[in-house]
């Protein structure tokens, strides 16, 4: 009788709270599709992680493409799942569906994480919001975490996933979810890892586990924490493994692949001393924020000690976000340190700014969203604040959303012209790539702009020489890669850029305009090509394959 009087109000209370869990996650995973889903599909780094998913499986593809033939096994884990996606659906659903499976990712773990830090579903929503419409908290080196379908964002969502199993204490599936994390990508799931360990560390320090005996079952744990990181992290330890075991000599160059690398392709994420000041002035009302959310967090730490374990655990978890988020900023402040060493970029190159900032903006606005939330709940003076906040902040939300779902209805109706409109293609563009398409041979290498059309592989379904975007993944290949963007640019190869970041690849862009007739035939004998594509306004005493009113695509003389 007992059993019957208690357990179906618990299972009603259960199936409540079940189907809110829902609710808030697909209200919140429609905010991610309706800001994020349709915007620059096969676009920025999108295109190159999907191509190269599709030579992963798809080997005969474009075997001849000098980028795409290049091994990055350290994405093996992402090109064998979404390489085959790509030959089943195409690059466009795949590109859809691979971005709605990690924001429902990243949703659930959002909420999950809301959940275990008394965060409520209207106030979580409204700071997800500002960090979407912030650039993802404008942070200083160009990360984020909700865009474009590439492996960063699976690893980011289990990472979020890693936060709430560690605050439910679930530490074997908390170490699996960063070993995932690290397969996926191995400089967010690294960082992560090494966040949660100095915490870890931090919190043995706290409770004096290093001055106690540690038993064998100790050491049993950490031998199976060890052995359950390196079974789900295999893609890339096994990676880093094979790199670090093989000796590869570098051709001697005026130029590291580092430096070339850090500053001159990658200066907008690794180089600190050409970022926008202001930048550095939103880190500094972050970390503002983040001394006074750890401040307030304290004082509720101190005071819920009467409280019940329930209530005592929501202020600890956000204790612990605090501490994740002050751990992720270590390798941050050092990469700022060693900036005015590093002249080569040696350690920038390992991208130290990308993780601990993006963490710092999402948790600053998590604590301080639950902060207001508690101000305004406990506060005498804004009665009417309280009763009426629900309605305000649902009128905001739903007209900045306004905005969001047109832009998004926008795009839909966009996608019955795709691939027009992906990196300015336009009809005219479209037509030129159709026809390489169907009156060149597949193993055709066609000359094409250095920075202008990244995505031409799979626009064409022909391979090409190089793309500014597209940078391979070893010291020796960017040497090369740095090459043949100077071949394509008129240059000599031991030509030092001038601009850094894309700036560079606008002038590459020109120097691949001014091209004559004599070095065009150069390049088409140097790199094995029977075709050189540009705009029509570059004229060669060359013979013409296929024109329009916008370009020509010139082929080499019999």
């Amino acid at each position: 009788m007992h059993s019957k009087t208690i357990n179906p109000p618990l299972k009603k209370e259960k199936i409540k709270y079940n189907q809110s869990l829902f609710l808030e996650f697909f209200i919140l995973l429609a905010l991610l599709v309706f800001s994020h889903l349709l915007t620059d599909n096969m676009a920025e780094n999108e295109v190159g992680k999907l191509m190269l998913a599709k030579q992963f499986i798809s080997t005969d593809w474009l075997p001849n493409d000098w980028y795409l033939s290049q091994p990055q096994s350290y994405q093996a884990f992402f090109q064998l799942i979404f390489g085959k996606s790509i030959l089943a659906w195409g690059f466009l659903a795949t590109s859809i569906i691979g971005r709605i499976v990690y924001y429902s990712l990243i949703s659930s773990s959002l909420i999950l994480i809301a959940r275990q830090i008394k965060l409520q579903f209207l106030p979580l929503l409204i700071a997800i919001t500002l960090f979407l419409y912030s650039q993802q908290g404008i942070v200083v080196a160009g990360e984020w975490m909700i865009g474009s379908l590439e492996t960063k964002g699976f690893s980011y969502g289990l990472v979020l996933i890693a936060i709430w199993l560690s605050m439910k204490k679930r530490y074997i599936w908390t170490i699996a979810s960063l070993g995932l994390a690290t397969s996926l990508h191995i400089l967010v799931g690294g960082y992560a890892t090494l966040t949660f360990l100095m915490w870890a560390g931090w919190l043995g320090y706290k409770n004096n586990y290093f001055q106690k005996y540690f038993s064998k079952e100790h050491f049993s744990i950490i031998a199976l924490s060890l052995f359950i990181y390196l079974v789900t992290s295999i893609f890339a330890t096994f990676t880093l493994a094979h790199s670090l075991s093989q000796t590869v000599s570098v051709p001697d160059s005026e130029l590291q692949a580092t430096y070339i690398y850090t500053f001159l392709r990658n200066s907008h994420h690794l180089n600190p001393f050409v970022w926008q000041k202001i930048r550095f002035f939103i880190v500094a009302i972050y970390l503002s924020c983040l001394y006074w959310c750890w401040k307030k967090t304290k004082q509720e730490v101190a005071q819920d000690s009467h409280l019940s374990i329930q209530s005592q655990s929501s202020a600890v978890n956000r204790l612990q976000l605090l501490e994740l988020t002050c751990f992720s900023l270590v390798p941050f402040f050092c990469g700022f340190a060693i900036a005015f060493f590093d002249s080569q970029g040696v350690f920038l190159q390992y991208y130290p700014f990308r993780f601990g900032s993006l963490m710092l903006a999402l948790n600053v606005l998590l604590i301080s969203a639950y902060l207001i939330q508690d101000f305004f709940q406990k506060s005498k003076c804004f009665e009417f604040l309280r009763n009426k906040g629900f309605l305000v902040c649902l009128i905001f939300l739903a007209t900045i959303h306004t905005f969001t779902l047109t832009t998004f209805t926008k795009d839909l109706v966009s996608l019955s012209k795709f691939p027009i409109g992906v990196e300015k293609n336009n009809e005219k563009s479209q037509d030129i790539f159709d026809w390489i398409q169907q009156n060149t041979e597949q193993d055709a290498v066609i000359i094409s702009p250095p920075g202008r059309y990244v995505g031409f592989n799979w626009l064409t379904n022909r391979a090409t020489i190089a793309k500014f975007k597209l940078v391979p993944p070893t010291e020796t290949k960017i040497l090369e890669w740095y090459a043949r963007l100077n071949d394509l640019s008129g240059h000599p190869p031991s030509y030092i850029w001038p601009e850094m970041g894309f700036k560079m690849a606008a002038e590459l862009d020109k120097g691949y305009s001014n091209l004559t007739t004599s070095q065009v035939i150069a390049l088409m004998e140097k790199y094995d090509s029977q075709y050189f594509f540009d705009s029509r306004e570059h004229k060669l005493n060359l013979p013409i394959a296929y024109e329009n009113d916008s370009y020509r695509l010139y082929r080499a003389e019999s």
